[in-house]
């Protein structure tokens, strides 16, 4: 059922781009950043991950598995992606958005959360990692997308287990700039979704440009990432205030 429109070559194995071919920093700060989400974890409830290997499964190798997918949008509208402007909507325990930023240090990448203590959480671990390239933001997606100083000024924008696509476009398009990709990673057949979000897209101004199987499997087996390009100037009216898209989706 893959297509795409980008050029991205589906992967049908576990990927060799996982885990086992970090650099040594890089292990060393995935494993200060696992170490800190576990401590932070026994007061907060951050993640309902309790063990390292399922840690190391389920959160790193997951996020490292959509690297070549935004590898290749970054390829198609910005070239070598030098100060690339990544937004991670309702980035969590900060997943995907660490481990893009410690693997692509020269992307600019925010960390939109809408709960305090997770942003508390993500601000000790961008102090720990000393990662110059993150922003982390307290706020609902809505209220960026209505904001005008920042609407439309983002590259890329990566979502994670968020909300159905219908949904998530109301989220994160408008905070796109025009040529814009979101990354949005699914489970193995989002096609109902996608169908679901037809209308959605067409209000929004954008279109699916790829439904990309990735490195990365599942209880239901392997999931996929749906892609998505803007292709025109969101209206004014979207996003719809705080909790409406939710409420009433398009």
């Amino acid at each position: 059922y893959a297509y795409c429109a980008i050029g991205v070559r589906a992967s049908s194995s576990p990927s060799s781009s996982g885990y086992s071919l970090l650099s040594a920093e890089e292990r060393k700060q995935f494993d200060t950043y696992l170490e800190s989400l576990f401590e932070y974890n026994a007061k907060f409830n951050l993640t309902a991950v309790k063990t390292r290997e399922e840690a190391q499964e389920r959160h790193i190798e997951d996020s490292l598995a959509l690297l070549p997918v935004l590898d290749e949008c970054v390829a198609e509208g910005q070239g070598q992606g030098k100060g690339l402007r990544v937004i991670d909507v309702g980035t969590g325990p900060g997943l995907p958005g660490i481990v893009l930023a410690v693997k692509r240090p020269h992307w600019d990448v925010t960390l939109l959360d809408s709960l305090q203590k997770r942003c508390k959480f993500l601000e000790e671990v961008k102090e720990s990692l000393e990662l110059k390239n993150v922003e982390v933001t307290w706020s609902r997606a809505e209220d960026v997308g209505r904001d005008a100083g920042k609407r439309g000024s983002w590259d890329l924008a990566v979502a994670r287990a968020v909300a159905p696509l219908n949904v998530l476009c109301e989220l994160c398009v408008p905070m796109l700039r025009v040529g814009g990709y979101l990354v949005a990673a699914k489970g193995p057949d989002p096609e109902a979704e996608v169908k679901a979000a037809r209308n959605a897209l067409g209000q929004l101004k954008a279109e699916v440009v790829g439904i990309i199987p990735v490195s990365s499997f599942g209880s239901h087996g392997q999931r996929t990432v749906v892609v998505i390009r803007k292709v025109g100037e969101t209206p004014r009216k979207f996003p719809r205030q705080a909790g409406t898209p939710k409420k009433k989706p398009l």
